[in-house]
């Protein structure tokens, strides 16, 4: 049977197209097994209950890992909104008049030892080696293993051919550890970032957060999108064509060290066509205070690769950051130096 076409249960999963959850029938059992070890009046202490709540959790866990990681996000919130119910009928004085969630945050129950159980998510499967960009996804993928910060756009729906139609434009996940199991690559699910709320992944947050939310109205096919959002915060295929350009390292101090570099595009995203938004000469691997001292234009660089510093800079900070004499590491393509010279002319603050 093939789960793109029509869904099917088996062996307590539910198989919806490329995703996976809980047979509703497994889900349901979760429910009352939960509601059975937090009864309002339970006459156990709270660490007692926890201890008897992260047993059968972990086990139900341990097989349904791989279901679609909004599942244990729902579970996680039900049951910490049980245990605050529960504590509320212990505790009904609150002088303060603080909210369940003030009293008693998220934090409070990874103190008394309440385990979090995220998600994993399929990220490649072997058969994508040759399509859907997979070669670049095993590039990516290894970069994350390496210590690169991940993030997962969520594919909400597909084609009968297995192709997007519709992924949710609010919400990233970010990833961590990755392993693979047979021919399928997962990747554990380890919290979310609001698009809006995009921060220091690669530039000026608020303006990433504004870019990002200009192409989710963009009215372009789903696939162009999720590109185009992977490419403005320094992810996917334009992050890899970037650095495969300077060795893997940054372009100035040679690092090497893929979490620590950013993949900054010279010509600003917002006045670029498409095709320069996902030109990889259109971008500098740089260390995070390059980049961010280069997106505001407090430094740039010449046709030739030589530093040129703003006079906003005060020599202090010049000799702390050890900006004298700096330089491109090679001679920029002649494609890089055109944009490097819109930089100079555009961005750059004398």
């Amino acid at each position: 049977m093939d789960s793109r076409e029509k869904s099917f249960a088996f062996l307590g999963y539910t198989f919806r197209g490329n995703l996976r959850f809980p047979r509703e029938k497994s889900h349901a059992k979760l429910q009352d097994r939960l509601r059975e070890l937090t009864p309002r009046k339970s006459g156990d202490s709270l660490p007692c209950t926890i201890q008897k709540l992260n047993s059968t959790l972990r086990g139900w866990f341990g097989y349904f890992r791989h279901c679609h990681p909004q599942v244990f996000s729902a579970i996680d919130s039900h049951l910490r909104a049980r245990l605050r119910l529960l504590l509320l009928k212990r505790h009904r004085l609150n002088p303060n008049r603080l909210c369940r969630t003030w009293r008693w945050p998220n934090a409070f129950f990874a103190e008394q030892g309440l385990e979090e159980y995220e998600g994993w998510a399929v990220v490649f499967v072997d058969e994508w080696k040759d399509k859907f960009g997979g070669k670049e996804r095993l590039e990516h993928l290894q970069q994350i293993r390496n210590g690169a910060e991940g993030f997962f756009v969520i594919i909400e729906r597909y084609d009968n051919q297995g192709k997007i139609i519709d992924f949710n434009a609010d919400t990233l996940l970010r990833l961590g550890d990755v392993e693979s199991e047979g021919d399928v690559t997962y990747a554990r699910i380890i919290g979310e970032m609001a698009v809006k709320d995009l921060s220091t992944s690669n530039r000026s947050a608020g303006r990433e957060a504004e870019d990002v939310e200009d192409i989710c109205s963009e009215d372009v096919p789903p696939t162009k999108r999720k590109i185009l959002i992977e490419a403005r915060i320094g992810q996917g295929k334009f992050r890899d064509d970037v650095l495969s350009r300077w060795e893997q390292q940054c372009a100035v101090t040679g690092v090497s060290v893929k979490a620590a570099i950013r993949a900054s595009h010279i010509k600003p995203w917002r006045v670029c066509k498409d095709s320069d938004r996902l030109n990889p000469y259109n971008g500098l691997p740089l260390v995070a205070t390059l980049d961010a001292l280069f997106d505001v234009g407090l430094i740039t660089f010449s046709a030739l690769g030589q530093i040129r510093l703003s006079s906003l800079l005060s020599e202090t900070d010049i000799q702390e950051l050890k900006l004298r004499g700096c330089c491109l590491r090679k001679k920029p393509h002649k494609r890089t130096a055109q944009f490097l010279e819109f930089h100079s002319d555009e961005v750059f603050r004398p």
